[in-house]
């Protein structure tokens, strides 16, 4: 049944899916409830309403973001950050049908995957993380694949990516994206404004114990994971005095309790991901999935990718949502199987 609307959305009444094929969790009824700007619904409601964007008339087959699959591109350069809006995004099992469908539909799936918090749960520092069993088997399996490609593009320099991965035929890329098979090297000027980045830093942790320096080589990260408020907020402001000070100019990206330093060469995931979409033949389906704010650029990225935003349920670029490596860790399960069964 279809209930009149103006504009060109339509409201239309769609069945509820098996119980067994959706699990409703955080709220999820409520949550889409109130982005629909719908009344809620009675205890023994049968149905949901959806709201249905009608195409122009010119673009009558149009296809949605959600379903450019196989054939379609993967991303556009033409599509900047500014065109998807932020927005909380279901859990990826409560569209288990329609991601089924789309993998069915792919030639080939291209598997772009964050390290830290996504595939390991996060440490208090960096050499403290290891790759479960189970994950690093699933990752083999994927990685021989006839139809699947395995890259981890990771925060990590690719030296210390490879030493805690050491899977065969997953591909790696370091320092987010940009550090690959070879070795890159920073123009003159930028290296030089690292060293001197690197001794201001060095010599203003001295003084603020709660935080230290990890240095990547062409990246500085400042962690501050157990840090005072104070020492934050001193912290901070010692980063961004130095980002100004600097030539030629530093940026400063934040993520998970850190500050990141980079030279203009590091463009970032986003960049990294589009290059890779861009090479791969026609029908493959991208599947990107990362849990942190250096992973947002590539959701925005891939607009007719499989998105996964790893964590609590939050605004995101991504399409999709998991809570925790071990989710993830059952998606790879579902991706292996589905490719699987069409064999």
């Amino acid at each position: 049944m279809t209930l009149p609307s103006n504009g060109s959305t339509r409201i239309e009444r769609v069945k509820e899916p098996h119980p067994e094929s959706r699990r409703y969790k955080d709220g999820q009824r409520e949550s889409l409830q109130n982005d629909a700007g719908l009344p809620p619904f009675s205890s023994s409601s049968l149905c949901l309403y959806a709201l249905v964007s009608r195409p122009p008339s010119w673009s009558r087959h149009a296809v949605a973001p959600s379903e450019r699959v196989a054939g379609a591109p993967l991303s556009s350069p033409s599509q900047g950050s500014s065109e998807r809006v932020p927005r909380k995004p279901p859990h990826l099992f409560d569209r288990l049908r329609e991601i089924k469908r789309r993998l069915r539909r792919a030639r080939s799936v291209a598997l772009l995957l964050d390290f830290d918090g996504t595939l390991t749960a996060l440490r208090h520092r960096p050499d403290q993380v290891a790759l479960e069993p189970m994950v690093r088997s699933e990752l083999t399996k994927l990685a021989h694949h006839p139809n699947v490609t395995v890259w981890i593009i990771s925060g990590r320099n690719r030296a210390d990516l490879r030493a805690h991965t050491r899977i065969k035929g997953v591909r790696l890329m370091g320092l987010h994206g940009w550090e690959r098979r070879s070795r890159q090297q920073l123009l003159a000027a930028s290296g030089k404004a690292i060293r001197q980045a690197r001794t201001f830093i060095q010599k203003s942790l001295a003084k603020l114990p709660g935080l230290w320096l990890e240095d990547k080589g062409a990246v500085l990260v400042v962690h501050y994971r157990g840090a005072s408020p104070p020492q934050v907020r001193q912290g901070r402001s010692m980063t961004q005095t130095l980002m100004r000070d600097l030539a030629p100019p530093l940026r400063m990206m934040p993520g998970k309790k850190i500050w990141e330093i980079l030279p203009p060469e590091i463009k970032g995931k986003g960049e990294a991901v589009r290059e890779l979409a861009a090479r791969q033949p026609p029908g493959t389906l991208a599947i990107y999935a990362g849990d942190d704010t250096t992973d947002e650029q590539a959701f925005r990225a891939l607009p007719g990718a499989i998105t996964v935003r790893v964590g609590p349920r939050r605004a995101t670029n991504a399409s999709f949502r998991l809570k925790n490596p071990s989710e993830m860790h059952e998606f790879l399960k579902l991706v292996r199987t589905e490719l699987d069964e069409r064999r």
